[in-house]
């Protein structure tokens, strides 16, 4: 994927430096010419790299008074009350950002992991007559 993004980058800049536009350029590869223009405007090929990058939160300056308190209290303190402090030191957000930094921050480390699926195995008897005509193993349906 880099190779290809590097290759591309220098394929692009090096058809607009002879001086073709980037409507040509993009005519000329068979791209869109919003593809030419994301390589056209990057100026390293390590720019073009896509994903999301992490933004901040509502939440993200009351996280560690958040912590603190919920140190402080043990545990027991409710979301709204976390809520109405956090609110009273100019926190304009709302309440679902709460139980997701709980759940993230406070949970989460000492949690274990869910358990696995369990393994798949056929219907039992009981169940589904016609499944076990289909699912014979010899090929033919059983009595």
């Amino acid at each position: 994927m880099a190779d290809r993004r590097r290759a591309h980058h220098a394929l692009v800049h090096q058809l607009l430096e002879h001086g073709m536009s980037m409507r040509e350029a993009a005519r000329h590869l068979g791209w869109s010419r919003n593809t030419v223009r994301r390589y056209a405007h990057a100026k390293h090929w390590q720019d073009m790299a896509k994903g999301r990058r992490p933004r901040g939160s509502k939440l993200d300056p009351f996280k560690p008074c958040l912590a603190q308190r919920w140190e402080e209290t043990g545990g027991k303190v409710t979301g709204k009350a976390l809520l109405a402090e956090i609110t009273e030191h100019g926190y304009r957000g709302g309440h679902t950002l709460l139980p997701q930094w709980k759940g993230q921050t406070l949970l989460a480390p000492d949690s274990a992991p869910p358990p696995p699926p369990p393994a798949w195995s056929p219907p039992s008897r009981r169940c589904s007559p016609s499944w076990r005509a289909i699912a014979s193993p010899s090929g033919s349906p059983r009595p």
